[in-house]
């Protein structure tokens, strides 16, 4: 996944630099508004639709136990 800044002019988005796409790509947008600020809530739902945190539920990313460290 990649960000890449376009600018809507006559109906059709313009990307700002070359996207190195084959002719005819299918694509999926998100379309975040420079101008806005996106709430943290709206983020997090971005992140998770997205499957951005997926790799989280593979159980080799689970390295710590109860017994590390100490309670806060």
């Amino acid at each position: 996944m990649r960000t890449v800044e376009a600018i809507y002019q006559n109906g059709v988005l313009k990307p700002v630099e070359a996207l190195n796409l084959a002719e005819h790509a299918r694509v999926k947008l998100v379309l975040l508004l420079v101008e806005e600020d996106i709430p943290t809530v709206a983020l997090h739902e971005l992140a998770a639709q997205s499957g951005s945190f997926e790799f989280l539920a593979d159980p080799r990313e689970d390295v710590y136990s109860l017994e590390d460290g100490e309670p806060a």
